[in-house]
């Protein structure tokens, strides 16, 4: 990967996050939803379109991963410890704020 796409996905990631902490903002002050509600369905749902997109584009990869079980044990923990915790304490201040 050339150094212009690395900068162009680099910011597209950045503006991506600030939008999600815009859109959260917006869902905390004008809907009843809260961060535990919000960030299991956003985690869910990112699931299921990386399992999609796996399934769609990279079938050979995806039963690597679902038949080695400590890969699959490792992507557990690594989702549930850390990205969903991360992004639960993310979203929580942003509520609070």
């Amino acid at each position: 990967m050339n150094r212009t796409l690395s900068i162009l996905f680099g910011t597209g990631a950045g503006i991506l996050w600030a939008l999600s902490s815009i859109c959260a903002q917006y869902l905390y002050s004008h809907a009843d939803v809260s961060t535990d509600w919000a960030v299991p369905v956003r985690m869910i749902g990112a699931g299921l379109f990386l399992l999609v997109y796996l399934a769609v584009f990279r079938r050979d990869e995806l039963n690597e991963i679902l038949h080695s079980r400590s890969d699959l044990m490792r992507a557990a923990v690594s989702g549930l410890a850390g990205t969903m915790m991360m992004q639960y304490t993310f979203f929580l201040t942003i509520q609070q704020a």
